[in-house]
């Protein structure tokens, strides 16, 4: 199997020739934009126009909203102003198992074919710059962008201030119904993308099922800034989704958990390469996680998971900094001259902070290609830690 490069300056994404018609979303369609009122309505009525007349663009003018569950729709594009600052609504609820009580459930700000049925050529781009996102801590967790059956799209130009949530800011995943039309994100890119104040297991990307999608300069200060790890109960048990021809490039993370994770689970993926790795601060520059079959699944011929010959990881360069975000179980890989500087206390329940273990760490059960490996500061840790650290007395 062999990678196939994206063909232009946008990835794997192309862009409409025709632009279609166009919409100024305060002027033509009232948007109240006063940073508290609820404009998720006005927004859909915008799309569905849109779309119905045959697709074009939203210009959305510099302010402060409030989206939350905006489907995204076939043909349209969204193009928001720099400076201009979203943010969900305060919580989502729904209806309990007795249908008489409401529980609060997790918020996706924008849909792009994960809870409905395919849509095609589309896009939400910074204009004249980053555009930003502001959320709040909320337990069910936030998705700013959660993405299932799309065929070419484009995100790029977004800054999300995180608050320690649950989920990554961009989802990728099969989409929700499970039926003959069922799909995942193939064709995409997704470009320039920042966050701060991410939480250990989260970050800007995660990817269970991913086509062709190039993501290229994505830097996040905590958790993991692109994490291709296919593990979800759902895509194993039934074997659909999974990784192939995914490129990565300019990948960064400051005072996190890893720039980059890879892991494959149970599933069989294809190529996947990820180029120009960074870290300051972070656990680890690159985590290489091993194929297993989890108890959580159910399917009983499950095996070992694998990425495709030909996947690799290249330049990468790890600083050495002493507030990354740790868990106890990759303590083993750390010198234990270090270990007293891991903090006692946790900010989200799960990780700790503490030192910089190694520039990349690599127990994969699979062929995978690491390549140019560079470090500073780093002191009684190989640049690829493959086995538990001998201790240091």
């Amino acid at each position: 199997m062999t990678l196939t490069m994206p063909p232009g300056k946008t990835g794997f994404y192309s862009a409409p020739q025709n632009a279609g018609k166009s919409f100024d979303f305060m002027k033509d369609f009232g948007a109240i934009a006063d940073g508290a009122s609820d404009d998720s309505a006005r927004l859909q009525k915008a799309l569905n126009k849109l779309s119905k007349a045959g697709g074009g663009s939203i210009f959305i003018p510099k302010a402060e909203y409030v989206f939350s569950g905006i489907k995204i729709k076939s043909n349209t594009h969204i193009e928001i102003e720099a400076g201009t600052i979203i943010r969900p609504v305060k919580s989502f609820s729904k209806g309990g198992k007795n249908k008489k009580e409401a529980k609060l459930s997790s918020i996706t700000i924008f849909d792009f074919g994960k809870r409905s049925g395919k849509i095609e050529n589309v896009s939400i781009v910074g204009k004249g710059g980053v555009f930003v996102v502001e959320l709040h801590a909320y337990a069910p967790g936030i998705a700013v962008f959660s993405l299932g059956n799309v065929d070419n799209f484009q995100i790029s130009n977004v800054h999300v201030k995180d608050a320690l949530t649950k989920f990554s800011a961009i989802t990728m995943g099969p989409s929700a119904k499970k039926d003959s039309a069922r799909g995942f994100p193939i064709n995409g890119y997704v470009s320039d993308f920042t966050q701060t104040g991410a939480a250990y297991g989260y970050g800007i990307v995660q990817t269970q099922a991913a086509q062709n999608v190039f993501f290229e300069n994505l830097h996040g200060v905590g958790g993991a800034v692109l994490r291709m790890e296919t593990g979800a109960k759902g895509v194993n048990d039934d074997q659909f989704g999974g990784l192939a021809n995914v490129i990565g490039r300019n990948i960064s993370c400051k005072d996190g958990n890893a720039a980059f994770m890879i892991s494959p689970h149970a599933m069989h993926n294809g190529v996947v390469a990820v180029e120009g790795v960074k870290s300051e601060g972070c656990g680890f520059a690159v985590r290489i996680g091993n194929g297993y079959v989890a108890k959580k699944y159910s399917n009983p011929n499950l095996e070992a998971g694998t990425f495709a010959q030909g996947t690799r990881v290249s330049n990468i360069h790890a600083k050495f900094g002493e507030n990354a975000q740790l868990k106890r179980k990759h303590f083993k890989y750390m010198p234990e001259s270090l270990l007293s500087k891991i903090s006692n206390e946790s900010e989200d329940g799960s990780s700790h902070r503490g030192p910089s273990i190694a520039p990349v760490l690599n127990i994969a059960n699979f062929p995978i290609g690491v390549l140019n490996v560079t470090s500073e500061g780093f002191s009684g840790t190989p640049d690829i830690a493959l086995t538990p650290s001998p201790r240091i007395k």
